[in-house]
């Protein structure tokens, strides 16, 4: 009898042990993220227009749960070429088509139509082709390069509400300001940091450096600087270009230290999934549970840090307007799909996007490969135009002398200390930039701030 109690007893103990350890595996999440709420939200049809509320779970860090998708939820692709599957991560999925001609993928969307999604937009940058369909909670995404014959389609949960969130009219006349932040080059080489100011007076920032260098409070220094609203810093949108160190180690020390003292509205990211990244150079990423994504991963699922605030994982073609200003994704790691050797380094999944604002352009190019850079040049060509270009991966290697002719900009912003510049400076693509533009910023000069000027 003994015997069976003791055992009985130590059942109980083992299952006691083993809750709390499933509930926090992976490291990242806080511990109540599976709990659910039910709660009523209201919503607009996407026929009638009228309002409908509807009963929606969330989770314990107040998101909206989405039922999940799969590519088998997608309809069979006929004609074209081969056709493999990528997952996106974040619970997105993508069906690369190759050799395939566009009047196919529009067939396919009609098909689209046919089985009950309703098509939210479609549009063309240059000459390609990009669209949007949803139907109940899933999203497809669809977009066709001409210069390649291939199509991707993109299949996503889809939250009726989130487009209001992530998106609004709002225009306002403040002065725009663009800050190329200093990065302190005594023991790194590299580092990129942004700061917009928005016709409304919020902010948007892009990367911001390396984490344990001052870089986190030198960019709370500047948003209480150039703050003229009132209260805490609204921050409209954190861009994260890749997971990298000198990119994502800032935003991590802030996630920890400055919080609270901002309004965080949007973090806007695409990255890797964490198998992909787990293959790649930057797996510490995921396999080390303090590492920077794994810090920002926690903020955002913690309700009293960034558990409020709006994730946007945005694709190639997709325009985000929001307080006077529009990012347009140019590239993501979709696009190196499905060339995976080159995802093994987490450059080349480095997303590019142009930022339009009192009427300038600015050419964000992050890290991008040479792979990447070439893509872009042949796909977008003079729809490149702009006033201000960040060269990418610190001026050193992966820029394109077409895509620089392209882009033409009057003002450079060099995300480098001078000694790197130097050691990379004689490459072509760099030499058209220093005979061409008029004028030259140095991240290793320090801070400067930049008016942008309406036309």
């Amino acid at each position: 009898m003994m015997k069976k109690l003791l055992r009985a007893a130590c059942l109980v103990l083992l299952f006691i042990l083993i809750i709390p350890l499933s509930a926090c595996e992976g490291g990242v999440e806080d511990e109540t993220t599976n709990d659910t709420t039910i709660i009523e939200t209201e919503s607009t049809a996407l026929t009638t227009g009228e309002p409908v509320t509807t009963a929606v779970e969330t989770n314990a860090a107040g998101r909206i749960v989405i039922p999940t998708v799969s590519l088998d939820m997608l309809p069979a692709f006929s004609g074209g070429g081969a056709k493999k599957d990528y997952d996106c991560g974040g619970g997105v999925y993508m069906r690369y088509v190759d050799k395939v001609y566009e009047k196919e993928l529009n067939a396919y969307l009609a098909g689209l139509e046919e089985s009950g999604y309703t098509k939210l937009a479609s549009w063309k940058i240059g000459k390609n082709s990009f669209s949007r369909y949803v139907k109940g909670t899933v999203e497809v995404y669809a977009y066709y390069i001409l210069t390649e014959a291939t199509a991707r389609i993109i299949i996503s949960p889809y939250d009726v509400t989130a487009d209001s969130r992530i998106n609004n009219s709002d225009t306002g006349d403040g002065e725009v300001l663009l800050t190329q932040v200093g990065i302190n080059y005594t023991t790194v080489i590299n580092g990129m940091s942004y700061i917009i100011r928005t016709p409304k007076g919020s902010f948007i920032v892009i990367d911001g450096g390396w984490a344990d260098q001052g870089e986190a409070k030198q960019i709370l220094d500047l948003l209480n600087e150039q703050n003229e609203n009132g209260g805490k810093p609204h921050v409209a949108a954190w861009i994260l270009t890749h997971p990298h160190s000198d990119h994502i180690g800032a935003i991590s020390e802030f996630s920890t230290l400055y919080n609270d003292q901002i309004v965080l509205e949007r973090l806007i990211w695409n990255f890797v999934s964490d198998a992909t990244m787990r293959a790649s150079d930057s797996d510490k990423m995921v396999t080390d549970l303090n590492s920077y994504y794994g810090k920002i991963k926690r903020a955002l699922n913690n309700r009293n840090v960034w558990g409020g605030v709006e994730i946007v994982k945005p694709h190639t073609g997709q325009t985000l307007t929001f307080d006077g200003v529009s990012i347009t994704v140019i590239e993501t790691h979709e696009d190196i799909f499905p060339n995976t050797d080159a995802l093994e380094y987490m450059n080349a999944a480095s997303m590019a996007f142009v930022v339009e604002a009192a009427g300038n352009r600015m050419l964000m190019l992050g890290d991008c490969t040479s792979s990447g850079t070439s893509l872009i040049a042949k796909r977008f060509v003079d729809w490149l135009k702009c006033d201000y270009l960040q060269p990418t991966h610190h001026g050193s290697t992966g820029g394109n002398l077409d895509l620089y002719r392209y882009a033409a900009p009057a003002v450079t912003l060099w995300c480098s200390s001078i000694p790197r510049f130097e050691e990379y400076k004689g490459s072509d693509f760099n030499q058209y930039l220093i005979k061409n533009c008029a004028e030259h910023y140095y991240s290793g000069n320090g801070t400067v701030t930049l008016t942008i000027k309406k036309k």
